[in-house]
């Protein structure tokens, strides 16, 4: 399990701007370099993003852009 270590005078804004930038890049690279494992990773991670009362769509924008190609 990935754990992140920090001073805890770290603002919460920008500790959240940290693991939002770590997790894109993150994920991009795994998108790279293994897509059936990105694509069963994000669905997995998805179970974990569920809160009573809160609802979060995710949106691949490469999955958009590539339907797009196909169109055209």
């Amino acid at each position: 399990m990935t754990e992140f270590e920090y001073d805890d005078d770290i603002p919460e804004e920008v500790l959240l701007e940290i693991v939002i930038n770590f997790n894109k890049h993150f994920a991009s690279y795994v998108r790279e370099v293994d897509e059936d494992l990105f694509k069963r990773a994000k669905d997995y991670a998805r179970s974990f993003t569920e809160l009573e009362g809160y609802n979060i769509s995710f949106v691949d924008m490469n999955e958009d852009d590539e339907e797009d190609d196909e169109k055209d």
